[in-house]
Formats: C-alpha cells, sequence, structure tokens
C-alpha cells in the first residue's frame, strides 16, 4: 500500500518536529515535495546504474495531448503548404538523463489491455524516423521517436486527440491526471524516501547524521545527500536548456 504525497509530506514533518528548527529556515510543504522530488530522481539514477529502473516509479497517463502540425515553407512573403502533416506530443517533466528509459511505451487507450499494432506504437531511432528506409520499415505502422521532452509520430489516425503512456517523470504532480490526495506517489519505498529527504533537511539545518536517521528505517549510503544535490543541479540545468 502506498502513501500519497501529502501523506509522506506529513510523516516528513512529523520527524522534523522533534527537532529545534528556528525561524530563518522555513519548511513549508511546497520545499518538502521538491526536495521529495529530487530524492526520487537520486534513487531512479541509482537504480540506472544498477541497470534497472523499478516499474513503480512509473506513471501512466492516458491524457498526453497530441497535436497535428500542417508543414510549409515561407519564401519571402509567400507561404506555400507543403501537404504534408506531422504529429507532435509534449510531455511535461520527463526524466532526463535516463536515455531512452523514461518511456516505457506510447499507444491508444487501450494499450493497457493488449498489445498489437494497433494497440502500441512503434518505438524507432529518430534516424529510422527521419530516413527513407525507416519508413519504408514503417510504412503502415503507427510509430513514433523522442527528442528532449518531445515525441513525434507516424500514421496516427487523423482525428487522435490523446495518446495513452507509461512514463518516468521528474516531478510526478506534473502529470495530466495527478491528485494530492488520492494518488499514490510513485516510489516503490516511502522509507528510504523518506529517510533521504529527512537527512537532505538535516545537512541543511546543520544536524548530525545519527541525529537525523530515524533508528526504524534502513540506513541509506552516505553519499546520498550529495549525489541528491547533484542530480537536482543537474535536473534543473537541463530543464533550462
Amino acid at each position: 500500500m502506498g502513501k500519497s504525497l501529502i501523506r509522506i509530506v506529513e510523516t516528513i514533518k512529523e520527524e522534523l518536529s522533534g527537532f529545534h528548527i528556528t525561524d530563518d529556515f522555513k519548511l513549508d510543504d511546497e520545499y518538502i515535495k521538491d526536495k521529495c522530488h529530487d530524492a526520487r530522481a537520486t534513487l531512479i539514477r541509482q537504480e540506472l546504474k544498477r541497470g534497472y529502473i523499478n516499474r513503480d516509479y512509473y506513471q501512466e497517463l492516458c491524457c498526453i495531448e497530441v497535436t497535428c502540425e500542417a508543414k510549409s515553407c515561407t519564401i519571402g512573403d509567400i507561404t506555400v503548404a507543403s501537404g504534408t502533416v506531422i504529429w507532435k506530443s509534449e510531455i511535461e517533466s520527463l526524466m532526463l538523463g535516463v536515455g531512452d528509459k523514461n518511456i516505457l511505451m506510447l499507444g491508444n487507450d487501450n494499450m493497457l489491455t493488449g498489445y498489437g499494432d494497433d494497440n502500441v506504437f512503434h518505438r524507432t531511432t529518430t534516424n529510422n524516423f527521419m530516413a527513407f528506409r525507416g519508413q519504408r520499415a514503417m510504412t503502415d505502422k503507427k510509430s513514433w521517436t523522442g527528442l528532449g521532452s518531445t515525441q513525434y509520430y507516424k500514421n496516427l489516425p487523423q482525428d487522435t486527440r490523446f495518446v495513452c503512456g507509461i512514463v518516468l517523470l521528474y516531478d510526478p504532480t506534473n502529470a495530466c491526471n495527478w491528485d494530492d490526495d488520492s494518488v499514490d506517489y510513485p516510489v516503490p519505498s516511502e522509507t528510504s524516501l523518506q529517510i533521504m529527504v529527512l537527512k537532505s533537511i538535516a545537512g541543511s539545518l546543520g544536524i548530525p547524521n545519527d541525529e537525523a536517521q530515524d533508528s526504524r528505517s534502513m540506513p541509506l549510503d552516505g553519499n546520498s545527500a550529495n549525489e541528491l544535490n547533484k542530480n537536482t543541479n543537474d535536473q534543473q540545468r537541463q530543464i533550462r536548456e
């Protein structure tokens, strides 16, 4: 049984209530939520180093909006339509720095109940997506490729407005179907997340690690707080770029 983000924040605040925190350091809910996202990203990248990311970090979305754009060429003041269109979508806060593991699957709204060409879209490399040989191989199949947080599609029905996906977000609350109260925060171990956040906040407050460590919880690697801060800065830099 998982926990909502609000419940995780409440638990962290309860743990911190035993320390004498001055008014100079304000621990509001949004600050703790940001720390949770940072810690979750650190845990994901630790798993990636071992070659596998737990499925519990992923979210199922069926509200990814697709736009269809007509392509054209403008010469001087004259715009000439090319007669072709391109479908694309944008997934806000898509996890960066994990390669193609940030999207497990894209497809129709019934992709989770059955596999097949009509349900699950075929992922292809950007080169194959653009190249003639890639187009021939995928002539009639629904396919897609990704560039950063943008996805491009081929052979979608003209009336497509939304697609479904199993995705890995840096900030899970940016999901189009998110609800702070009712949706479990996507992490396999709330305890590991909470301890990492507590250690990070304790470090900011100058509280020794042995005081911040909850003896009932599984201890974490001593470098986790430093790695959390590094990964946070990396993700913020990638978002700006």
